[in-house]
């Protein structure tokens, strides 16, 4: 559906640890999180200098270009034992929850010894078709503030081997503006935005996502002793019920 007002259309909002929560206000399909933290912020919190909204962005671009192995298998859409490797490189790992739709996945694969893991409690982007007007960082910072509002107050709990994380809900970021090249569809392998909404070349051309904003709660987890570990972490709104409900069984082994 086409927007007749001057804003590009929020069509494609999601997370990897993301739910597809659709709202339509004044024309833009949008989806939220929560009441917007005051703390909002581009990179690291005082107590923490990871900088979250980089590393956010390396996540999408993850997530996005990573593809689609015909007929379904994708690190955000797969369940039971998975190859949590595809796509990572160096020595932080990326995990992921339900891709744009959300709800309960429980996965078990192995990660190889002193590799940090980052991955969003909680995350939406907004996707900017070729067709849309060009997005500003005002038009990024409404969509924020929009979608947070929609779905009400947002409960974040988060637990390694059984340990609650006293500070899961702390870290917000909202990203700056940037690209994804998405790979061509083929009779193998396709994209996210093809395989899961039928987007064209016409949205993107040469299949190049060049425009896109994002927004949400991420978390790090520091290297794993040897061993068997859990990860799980459960993500409520107000105004939409269960958002996210996963849990990783990870096995670290020798590098």
């Amino acid at each position: 559906m086409k927007n007749k007002n001057t804003q590009p259309p929020t069509r494609l909002l999601a997370i990897f640890n993301a739910s597809f929560w659709s709202i339509i206000r004044q024309g833009i399909i949008g989806v939220g999180l929560a009441i917007m933290s005051m703390t909002s912020f581009a990179g690291a919190t005082s107590q923490d200098r990871f900088p979250y909204s980089d590393w956010a962005v390396e996540w999408w671009t993850w997530a996005l270009e990573t593809p689609v192995v015909l007929p379904d298998s994708h690190p955000g859409l797969d369940d039971g034992i998975v190859d949590c490797s595809i796509g990572q490189q160096g020595s932080v790992w990326y995990l992921a929850g339900k891709i744009f739709f959300g709800g309960k996945v429980r996965r078990n694969c192995s990660v190889p010894e002193k590799t940090t893991l980052f991955f969003p409690l909680y995350n939406s982007v907004y996707i900017n078709f070729a067709t849309d007007p060009t997005l500003t960082p005002n038009f990024c910072k409404g969509f924020t503030h929009d979608s947070l509002k929609a779905l009400g107050e947002i409960k974040i709990k988060a637990w390694v081997d059984g340990r609650k994380v006293e500070d899961s809900d702390a870290h917000f970021e909202d990203s700056s503006i940037f690209s994804a090249q998405m790979i061509k569809p083929s009779l193998t392998e396709s994209n996210l935005m093809a395989y899961l909404f039928g987007s064209t070349e016409t949205e993107f051309p040469n299949w190049l996502a060049s425009a896109n904003c994002d927004f949400g709660w991420y978390k790090v987890v520091a290297p794993l002793s040897r061993g068997k570990h859990t990860i799980a972490w459960l993500v409520k709104s107000s105004t939409q019920g269960v958002l996210q409900n996963v849990e990783y069984q990870i096995t670290v082994v020798a590098h």
